[in-house]
């Protein structure tokens, strides 16, 4: 049995700090200007997370109007993520070792794909990427999280998923943020 991990919550702050992602590009976290929202997904290939992230991937022009920083991380390696997942709008962490998953309280369970609120994204996805299981290091049991952070680094909101398809579209973002001025 894993042992917990302790979640952050709304209020809470996050420390400054520089991030890579798998283009090189050096991130600020918080952002000066913008706010953050960083999402936790499992893995490159997994069907439920290719799903989730094109949508954010087609809309980064709406979610960079509304003032937001998109970062998207994952347990995989960068070689992983950027043969499979490759956009160049949206900034993509590869994190294999599972630190800043730990740093965040995002915790593996086997809730994540036994949920049946997940199977109907993951059947979906299966069919428009194929099915592909973890490599590596990655986690098929990875849960989801949604965080806001502002730009004075306070967590404004923050989502642990309840299973693989628990986490926030577009437009619960963009509402999160209007809401958070």
């Amino acid at each position: 049995m894993m042992a917990k991990i302790a979640q952050l919550q709304a209020n809470g702050c996050v420390p400054e700090t520089n991030w890579q992602d798998i283009q090189g590009v050096t991130l600020e976290v918080p952002h000066r200007t913008l706010w953050t929202h960083l999402q936790f997904r499992r893995y490159a290939q997994c069907p439920i997370c290719n799903l989730h992230v094109r949508d954010f991937f087609r809309n980064h022009e709406k979610i960079h109007r509304a003032g937001i920083q998109e970062i998207i991380i994952f347990q995989s390696t960068r070689e992983q993520l950027v043969s499979h997942l490759h956009d160049g709008n949206v900034h993509v962490i590869a994190d294999p070792k599972r630190q800043l998953y730990q740093l965040f309280g995002v915790q593996n369970s086997m809730r994540s794909v036994l949920h049946p609120g997940a199977w109907w994204s993951a059947m979906k996805g299966a069919a428009k990427f194929g099915m592909h299981l973890p490599r590596n290091a990655e986690s098929m049991f990875g849960m989801p999280a949604d965080f806001l952070i502002s730009p004075e680094g306070v967590i404004v909101e923050a989502h642990y998923g309840r299973h693989a398809d628990d986490h926030w579209s577009v437009e619960d973002l963009i509402q999160k943020r209007s809401v958070g001025r």
